[in-house]
């Protein structure tokens, strides 16, 4: 049997959407900023890895910026912070991690 299609769940913020399959190797944020909305994002136990779909913007942690253009990908360290800026109609980015904690459906 083929897995489920797996629908966006909402997050405690706006403008991000999380996937969660059925597989613990892989989670999906999607994060969509309209211009000039920042989005903190907390620190996790797991490295991830960011591809920015469409839009400009810049993502900063306490010691370095980087400009995000479509194409741009960017290895985060477990542990690491960041703070997200769009500087442009829509900023889209994907981040992928290991899940962190089961979903609903696999307790």
């Amino acid at each position: 049997e083929p897995p489920p299609i797996i629908k966006p769940q909402k997050t405690h913020f706006q403008y991000c959407t999380k996937f969660t399959p059925p597989a613990t190797e892989f989670e999906l944020e999607m994060i969509n900023l309209p211009f000039e909305k920042v989005y903190y994002k907390k620190s996790i136990t797991v490295p991830s890895l960011l591809l920015v779909i469409k839009g400009e913007g810049s993502v900063e942690d306490d010691d370095t910026q980087f400009k995000l253009l479509p194409g741009v990908s960017l290895f985060i360290s477990a542990g690491c912070h960041a703070k997200y800026v769009s500087l442009s109609d829509e900023l889209i980015v994907a981040i992928t991690h290991s899940q962190i904690s089961k979903p609903d459906f696999m307790t």
